[in-house]
């Protein structure tokens, strides 16, 4: 099982008391309303990019909570949504996060990210708008993290590089899939290594060892037209219909 980044990990988040009051029936009333301006930023960027920014504000929700619980099916979750930014089908839409096991100041936070998580994954097919969910999940970051110097460090590093890269555009709102490396501060991320990163974290997934990953002949057979677990950014794009940005 691949594990948080290691920006997550350095940040000193799992902290092994909890400080902050929790109801598993009002969490928005608990959290309050998301950020104005994270929502603005998110807006701007395009979908896979926002998706990518709630995929990785999830893994921070599970790893809070690493000396707490067991997080295993929770990373498993989160590494394979990574996956759902390239395509919805490389995803089951199982989801064994239930409140009745999943409920109380530690697993609630899980339970409730991985929930927004799944479900902006299905809007993402459906090129929906990604910016409540951003919030929304980063409003419960800041309400179950006592230290946030790293974790704004983060958002501000990783809300720069994406207006640099993964900007909006109206011809394709999609854009290009957004690998996971390029929300690591410390990876010198330029858009030209998005096929070979995406291929190795393709290449290191095991759809069958996991609970959410699609094996690639039911992949085939749900409709998906490329060689599963293989990324081509060009076929990508043409499926999007555009042009290579330097046209």
């Amino acid at each position: 099982m691949r594990k948080p980044p290691l920006y997550i990990r350095k940040a000193n988040i799992d902290d092994a008391t909890i400080r902050y009051p929790w109801d598993d029936w009002n969490v928005e009333g608990l959290i309050g309303p998301p950020s104005q301006t994270l929502l603005e930023d998110i807006s701007r960027l395009s979908l896979r990019a926002g998706f990518a920014f709630l995929t990785a504000s999830a893994e921070w929700v599970v790893y809070r909570f690493a000396n707490l619980t067991d997080i295993s099916i929770p990373l498993d979750a989160t590494n394979s949504a990574w996956a759902q930014d390239i395509h919805r089908l490389y995803c089951t839409p199982r989801s064994p996060f239930r409140t009745e096991n999943w409920s109380g100041p530690v697993r609630g936070p899980i339970r409730t990210a991985l929930g927004l998580l799944r479900d902006y994954a299905d809007l993402l097919g459906q090129k929906a708008e990604m910016a409540q969910g951003c919030g929304e999940v980063f409003a419960l970051l800041e309400h179950i993290i006592s230290r946030r110097e790293a974790l704004y460090r983060w958002r501000d590093h990783t809300i720069t590089r994406f207006k640099k890269h993964f900007g909006r555009n109206l011809d394709d709102p999609l854009g290009d899939p957004v690998p996971r490396e390029a929300l690591d501060p410390e990876f010198n991320f330029e858009p030209g290594s998005t096929e070979l990163l995406l291929n190795q974290y393709l290449g290191g997934l095991e759809p069958g060892k996991s609970l959410f990953l699609m094996l690639p002949d039911t992949m085939l057979d749900s409709g998906f037209m490329n060689t599963p677990y293989c990324f081509q950014l060009e076929a990508d794009r043409a499926y999007r219909q555009i042009k290579r940005p330097e046209e």
